[in-house]
Parts: C-alpha cells; structure tokens; sequence
C-alpha cells in the first residue's frame, strides 16, 4: 500500500472524479472560436452570457423548490403524458387512470406498428419505413453583426430522419428566420427526403404497363438528331433522325444493352404524350396550373422524352412558352438570351436525313437550304466565330422534381443522363412587342452578314 503517513491533502483540493464531472458540464456548453484570437491560440470561448453571480447550495435548493423543479433521468423515453401520470399517480383519479389507459394502448399499438414496418423494411428492398425527430438545437454563434444578434435568439431546428432498412440518417435544419416547426416545413422535409432516397424503376413500370406500345423511334449514329452532320464527302448538312417503329420494351432493351454507334431517343413531338402515351396520361399533369393562368391559355402540346445519354439537342430556339418537367435523372441546359442573337453565328446547310441499312448513310431530301446555328457550345470555335464568346451563357442543370420555365426564342441546347423521362409543355407566345424586337435583330443582322 501507498505510504501516505505525514501527507495531508489541502481541504479545498477537487478530488479527480469531481473535476471529470466539472469538465464534462463546462463543456456541455457550446464554445466558438474568437473572431479576433491571437495567432497560434488554443483557446475557444463561451457565451459572455452564461456568466452568473455566485450563490450556494442552500440558495440554488430554495430556487428549485419555488419553481418546482427536479433533477430527472429517466429510465426510457416518455411522453409529457407519461410523465405527469407518474408524478400524480399516487393521487390518481378514475377518469384520469381510463385516460392514461386508452393513451397506453395507443401508444403499445404505435410500437406493434413500428416493428411491423420495421421488420418489412428489413425483409423486403421495396418497403421503405423511416421515423422522425424534431429537435429545437444548434444556436447561432454569437457575433456582434446586428442580424447575427437577432439570429442567435432564434433556435435552428434539426429534423432527423432514420431509415430502419439500412440505418440511414439525413438531418434537415432551418432556424425561425426561414420556416416555423409546422406542418409544411415537416412535410417539406419529406417530400424532399423520399424525393432523394426513394428511386423508381421506370424501365420496370414502363415494362408492366405498356411493353407492346408501337412508339416512334428517333435513331442516329452520333446523337445529334436535327442537327450538323458532315456526309461522306465532308460537306456539313442539317441532318435529321432515321426513325423507326418498335415496342417500348424493345426501346428499353436497347437502353439497357447500349450499341455503338445507335444512339436511341423518343423525342417525337407534336403533343406526343397526349397522342402516343395515352396510358401515362394518368399520372401526368395536363397542363401547368401556374403557367396556364400565367399566360392566359392551354398548353398546345405536351410531349414525352426519354433517351440515351449520348442523344443531344443542339442549340436552337422555339416560338413556345417552354415548361420543361424532369420526371427522372436530369437534363443539362446551355441557355443564351435572345438579345444575343447578334453573337450566334448562323449557317445555311441543305437539309438531310440518316438512313440505316447495315451501315449509316446521309441522304439528301431537300434543296431549299435552312438557316441553323453552326456552332457547337460544349465545343465553341472561337478562332473562327469569336463573337460567340461575347454571348452571355448560362448553365443549369434541372434535376429530378425539377421544372425550368425557358421562355419563347430563349437559344437553348440540351444533354442529360442515360434514361432521363421529361415531360414538356409548350405554350403559344404572344407576338408582342418582343417578337417585333426579335425580328428586327433578324434583319439587322442579316444585313451584316
């Protein structure tokens, strides 16, 4: 044994387990470093605002009597209800046991019906189960920025969502100044949460529900369906789309089992979901609420895409009011304003069409020759059209869920993810003062060229 005769220890010295404890509550309290810290500190510090006079034991215990407050930690999680049955049960009344009754058999039922989801989330890949928590947390730093001061009153709220199947957690957080702990911002949550964990199987639901639908095929060797092609002797035509009639699982086949140089692509317009995908009518919107009203009007088509990520629109521009909807994977657009039509080059090209017939050909169906855009923004040639790079060009990327208004003679090009479903509505645009603009650019600047 230690030899501790003649060793007194001082009487106002913290045994080692009590400074543990002191530690662990100093830093249950949320440090930040200073704005204005020394070089090299390694110091954090607390809220000047925890600060309090000291007081002893006796006065802290008359505090807590008056207020009526206990030191608690409980065994499990309870309810505010369960806790207060447990601090009158001693003194319980009929009606108030009953009521805790029913309250119990609500909640066992809950835990029946948690496990249940549980166990089917755990067994089966399609089932997804996942429960919530919402916490009122995570202050704002202090600051002494005005809207930091007003901002650090408020709580951020932390939503966390737990997925039983494979233990996936999200939190979503916002503090008072964007959204209240009500029913639309927990329902936004959600929605934003099955919207990103949950994926369809589109190939699947198509395969169920129209596997024998004759569709219209648009197929070309190099992706580019209306758009600059080079034939065989080096000429740069407009060339379109060989198409072709087949079976939507016969066009899913070829998705899912790429070809070299066969690029696939539903891109038949004309309203094609409301006159070839009647069948998906169902659970497609008809028309826009918002742009309806907006522009006073119905949409004129509606049309359905799906394709391989190597099929491309080039730039081009439509006289529609355009509301383009990504039901699946995502679409990328390269946009330029019509006030910059000054900086797209244009070309005339005789117009032409891909033939397929164990090889591709180009064949010519047209003499009149069509204005159209000569320059490819992934790839623009600026040693020859150098005013291109004075266009103002903007990239956005419209995700699953998302919907882009592109409004009329806006030049757009277009690529997108391998199977991307998109649904567009094309409204009519008013020939209006903005039209009449447009067109007199036209003309200024073919008397340039």
């Amino acid at each position: 044994m230690p030899e501790n005769r003649g060793k007194k220890c001082p009487p106002n010295k913290l045994a080692p387990e009590q400074l543990d404890m002191l530690k662990t509550h100093i830093l249950s309290f949320q440090a930040m470093e200073s704005h204005y810290c020394r070089k090299n500190s390694e110091y954090k510090y607390l809220d000047a605002g925890l600060n309090v006079q000291i007081a002893g034991m006796e006065t802290y215990r008359k505090v807590f009597r008056s207020y009526k407050l206990r030191f608690h930690v409980p065994k499990k999680d309870l309810c505010k209800k369960c806790v207060a049955f447990k601090d009158i049960k001693s003194n319980v009344t009929i009606s108030e046991d009953a009521n805790n009754s029913k309250h119990l058999k609500r909640r066992d039922d809950a835990f029946l019906r948690r496990d249940a989801d549980k166990a089917a989330a755990n067994n089966y890949k399609n089932v997804l189960a996942f429960n919530f928590d919402l916490q009122a947390v995570l202050h704002t730093p202090k600051g002494a920025a005005v809207p930091f001061f007003y901002v650090r009153k408020l709580p951020v709220y932390n939503l966390t969502c737990y997925r039983f199947g494979d233990k996936d957690v999200d939190c979503f957080t916002w503090d008072e100044t964007e959204g209240k702990r009500g029913s639309v911002e927990i329902a936004t949550c959600i929605y934003k949460y099955i919207s990103d964990k949950q994926s369809i199987d589109y190939n699947y639901i198509f395969r169920q529900v129209i596997p024998n639908k004759e569709i219209t095929l648009a197929i070309t060797p190099n992706g580019y369906a209306d758009g600059i092609t080079k034939d065989k002797t080096g000429i740069e035509c407009f060339v379109m789309p060989w198409e072709v009639q087949t079976t939507m699982s016969h066009f899913l086949d070829m998705l899912e089992n790429k070809r070299e140089n066969y690029i696939p692509y539903i891109q038949r317009q004309n309203s094609n979901l409301t006159e070839d995908f009647k069948e998906l009518l169902s659970d497609v919107e008809h028309e826009i609420d918002f742009a309806s009203k907006a522009f006073n009007k119905k949409p004129d088509a509606v049309n359905f895409w799906m394709g391989d990520s190597r099929a491309i629109t080039s730039m081009h521009k439509d006289p529609y009011e355009n509301i383009y909807c990504v039901i699946d994977g995502y679409k990328d657009f390269i946009l330029i304003p019509p006030t910059d039509l000054s900086y797209v080059p244009y070309k005339k090209y005789k117009q032409a069409m891909f033939k397929y017939n164990e090889g591709w050909d180009i064949e010519m169906i047209d003499s009149v020759e069509l204005p159209w855009i000569c320059i490819d923004p992934l790839k623009p040639d600026f040693l020859n059209y150098p005013q291109f790079s004075k266009a103002h060009r903007y990239t956005i990327r419209v995700n699953k869920g998302d919907c882009l208004y592109l409004p009329s003679l806006w030049f757009h090009h277009v690529s997108q993810s391998h199977g991307c479903v998109a649904v567009n509505y094309w409204y009519d645009m008013e020939f209006d003062i903005k039209y009449c603009y447009f067109k007199m650019l036209e003309k200024l600047c073919e008397s340039q060229t």
